[in-house]
């Protein structure tokens, strides 16, 4: 089963592929099993106007081979962008000093340093180890639409848009990447960005894809204070 996102706004595309061309794929949108009886698929994409639990299966000469390919599409509307009387160029941060292992630690500990950046980077860590920091300002989306986040880090980190988690890469942990989805409305979204160090090797990458774009570091003329 072959999507783009596994979220939409109005709808969405998706297609179906097997390893040979010698069987038939029929497939369901309501979570069932697929059977003989149901839906063939052709060459031409299926259209989905709504939320449905796709499930697609091959058959050969009538009966059922291979396992059941499932996929979840979810309909959902758009976060809902913010209005600010003024906004600049740049995320404020603040780093913090102790040793922490999930980026809840820090929430409470005072700052050691305040500033500007105009790029989400480590430029500003205060020391080499055993340290946390917290981006906050906003993201100016330039197109209603799904937009995918990717954070690598090393250790922990979180980032949020709003009151929504879009990507946990928390933790403890080497280098690692992880991806979140969510759709956003064209305008300024509050966004946070929490990372901590404990020792060894230190990361943090976060880049993004939208409608018009693919997946590539976050540009400053998007972060805005």
């Amino acid at each position: 089963i072959d999507v783009s996102e596994p979220v939409f706004l109005k709808s969405t595309e998706l297609a179906f592929s097997a390893a040979s061309d010698q069987v038939e794929i029929r497939y369901t949108l309501d979570g069932t099993d697929p059977e003989i009886g149901s839906t063939l698929a052709g060459d031409t994409p299926v259209e989905i106007r709504r939320s449905a639990t796709v499930q697609a299966r091959c058959f050969f000469n009538g009966s059922p081979v291979g396992t059941i390919a499932t996929m979840d599409l979810r309909q959902v509307t758009p976060l809902r962008a913010v209005q600010t009387l003024t906004s600049r160029p740049g995320l404020r941060w603040t780093t913090h000093l102790g040793t922490f292992e999930q980026v809840a630690d820090f929430a409470d500990v005072k700052p050691s340093a305040e500033g500007v950046a105009a790029s989400i980077d480590l430029s500003m860590q205060p020391r080499p180890e055993n340290f946390g920091i917290r981006f906050t300002g906003f993201l100016d989306v330039p197109r209603t639409g799904i937009y995918r986040f990717s954070l690598d880090s090393d250790d922990g980190s979180r980032f949020a848009l709003g009151s929504t988690i879009v990507v946990d890469n928390d933790g403890l942990h080497s280098a690692l990447e992880k991806n979140g989805v969510i759709a956003l409305e064209k305008g300024l979204h509050p966004l946070r960005l929490d990372y901590f160090e404990g020792t060894g090797q230190d990361d943090l990458i976060l880049k993004w894809s939208g409608p018009d774009f693919e997946l590539q570091p976050i540009r400053p003329e998007a972060l805005k204070r």
